[in-house]
């Protein structure tokens, strides 16, 4: 919870800004709870997050978040890549199906999906399993396929050569494209 206060201290000490840019590229993503604190500074109602429905369509689980007086309510660009999964994914797709932010890079892992237990393995592995499906509100499943980005932004071998990182670039001239 320190890192929560933290974050929304400085969330709303910031000056008037063009907008702020999340990234969450090589972001495997973590726990539950965290995403949902980082939701509620940034979405300005409570609104659905995802559904969870379990093995045999027993039942769905709704998960909310937001309306907690959202700390920045700015304009909000997040960026993505093949390596962000998992809780990331999730907040990604829930500011972009909210309209809150726009999602710029590439599309992500397909890693969202609820873990319920391990199952000790050899040499200390473990293998995860799964007995729920994860959607995001508006019904959209990203285990598998990933979340697409509202701005495809393919990184290239060249520009990594000369030190360019053109996903920030395009949130940059979006950010400057948009401003007053």
């Amino acid at each position: 919870l320190r890192i929560e206060a933290a974050l929304r201290e400085t969330l709303l000490s910031l000056p008037t800004l063009r907008g702020l840019v999340l990234d969450l590229r090589s972001n495997g993503g973590g726990s539950f709870d965290m995403t949902k604190r980082l939701l509620d500074l940034l979405l300005p109602t409570e609104q659905v997050v995802q559904f969870t429905h379990l093995r045999g369509g027993q039942r769905r689980v709704v998960h909310r978040a937001g309306g907690a007086a959202g700390a920045y309510a700015g304009p909000l660009l997040v960026l993505v890549d093949r390596a962000s999964g998992s809780g990331s994914e999730m907040l990604a797709g829930t500011l972009q199906q909210a309209g809150r932010a726009e999602v710029l890079g590439e599309t992500s892992c397909g890693c969202l999906l609820g873990i319920d237990r391990y199952l000790p393995l050899s040499a200390g592995a473990r293998l995860a399993i799964s007995e729920r499906a994860l959607t995001l509100a508006d019904g959209r499943r990203v285990e598998g396929v990933g979340l697409r980005p509202d701005v495809e932004v393919p990184r290239t071998l060249a520009a990594l050569r000369a030190g360019r990182d053109e996903v920030l670039e395009r949130a940059e001239q979006r950010l400057l494209r948009n401003a007053p």
